[in-house]
Formats: C-alpha cells, structure tokens, sequence
C-alpha cells in the first residue's frame, strides 16, 4: 500500500457514506458507523477474505468484537439486520474509494480487493443496494472511476 488509512478515517468514511446513501438515516445508524470497527484496535483487521475462508475464526472473532463493544457501552441494540448491512455496504464502499485512491497513486496490487468488493455489491449486498438509489449511483461512478484509470 501506498498510503494507511486510520481507523477513524475509516470509520468518518463510512458515517459520511451511510449519510450519504440514506439521508434520513438516523442517529444510531450513523453511530454503528462510526463505531463499527472500534474493537480493531484491540483485536487488529482481519481482511474479510480470509474471515470467510476462516470460519471458524471468522465466528470468534465476530464474539469478540461485540463484547468489546458490549462492554465500552457502543454496541447499537435497536438496529436491525438491514441497518447493519447499509453499515456494511457504506464499509465495502471506503474500501472502494481507498482502492481507487491507492490505484490514482500508481498501486497496481489491490485488484483482488476491488474485485471482492464489486462482487459483494453485486451477490451479498444487492438486495440492500437495490433499497437506495444514491447506492447504485454512487457504485456505478466508482466502477467508471476505477476503470478509467490506466493501469
């Protein structure tokens, strides 16, 4: 990588994204956000490739990180599944613009990361996608960015 991103640019990312696709989106929706990936700094970043490979890891790891969210008093009880996968897609989106940015820097070596990325947006979040048209925009104009960049 040619540049890091910090865990709070990451998660401000996701809040401005999830803002972004759902306007009305309110307080705890922005708050998961935010928060999302908090236990990171505990536990570290496990790419969700290989927590999917590793299921078993992936499910222990997932325990962990509500706990340590449970027991800092930031875990959003009052979401529902379809919030946390809006929170998911806005996570998958920042990894887009990190991607894109990376590859307007010259990094030929995330593609299999943007690939992981657009095949989410088109299988695992299609549905909730499909729920804000802001989202649907907002993939077609980093797909249009991404490819139009010479590399």
């Amino acid at each position: 990588m040619i540049q890091t991103q910090t865990n709070a640019a990451h998660s401000w990312g996701v809040a401005a994204i999830v803002d972004y696709i759902h306007p009305a989106a309110d307080k705890g929706l922005i708050l998961e956000a935010l928060y999302h990936d908090v236990a990171e700094g505990e536990f570290g970043d496990m790419p969700a490739p290989g927590k999917k490979a590793l299921g078993g890891v992936r499910q222990a790891l997932h325990a962990a990180e509500h706990a340590k969210r449970v027991n800092l008093g930031i875990w959003m009880d009052g979401l529902g599944p379809e919030d946390r996968m809006l929170v998911k897609a806005a996570d998958i989106f920042d990894l887009m613009f990190y991607c894109l940015e990376e590859r307007e820097l010259g990094n030929r070596n995330l593609h299999g990361a943007w690939r992981f990325c657009v095949s989410w947006c088109r299988n695992e979040g299609l549905n909730t996608l499909a729920k804000y048209p802001r989202a649907a925009e907002l993939l077609r104009q980093l797909e249009g960015a991404y490819h139009g960049i010479s590399g």
